[in-house]
């Protein structure tokens, strides 16, 4: 599985568990914050969070993979 996470609330305690977890996981931002080590690619603000989920289809994807779309302002509780 891979993972395409956008958004600006930076939520650290949700870039923490996704640093640790073993799938192909990165953030499409439209400004630069800290992701705990989570791979990002900053990227112009054109549609929102469509426009980055865009992005990840055309430029991340692996084309096989299911993919979790999701905003950094959600937790995990595990």
């Amino acid at each position: 599985m891979q993972i395409c996470v956008t958004g600006w609330d930076f939520n650290e305690s949700l870039y923490v568990s996704l640093a640790k977890t073993s799938f192909n996981t990165i953030s499409i931002m439209h400004k630069k914050g800290d992701t705990k080590g989570v791979p990002f690619q900053l990227i112009p603000n054109e549609g929102l969070e469509w426009g980055a989920y865009n992005y990840f289809l055309k430029n991340h994807w692996d084309k096989k993979s299911p993919v979790l779309f999701m905003q950094d302002d959600i937790s995990i509780v595990t």
